[in-house]
């Protein structure tokens, strides 16, 4: 990911057990590490059919997080009040040269 740009963040279920049509909802939260400048963003999609939850991101929401690497996780909740997410996936933020917002 790239400072200053618009990524979509899409995150793949691949537990075969999990029935993605329980998931009412889920939310995303990204940190840079160490848990600097955390946000949890809940205007989500989720794509019961490709086993996804996705996140678009605005340049003010990647400008917001500092350069190198970043956490980012999926907690959602079922149609019957389970709670469910996965491991902290890290990867990193890199910098752009200019930083203004198109």
């Amino acid at each position: 990911m790239i400072r200053g740009t618009t990524p979509t963040i899409v995150l793949k279920i691949k537990n075969p057990e999990f029935d993605m049509t329980t998931l009412s909802f889920a939310h995303i939260t990204i940190e840079n590490a160490g848990g600097k400048n955390k946000k949890v963003f809940t205007n989500t999609v989720i794509d019961t059919e490709e086993k996804t939850v996705s996140l678009d991101l605005s340049q003010e929401d990647t400008l917001a997080y500092e350069v190198g690497p970043i956490n980012v996780q999926m907690k959602g909740k079922t149609t019957s009040d389970k709670v469910v997410s996965h491991k902290p996936i890290t990867t990193t933020l890199s910098r752009i040269l200019e930083e203004g917002i198109l």
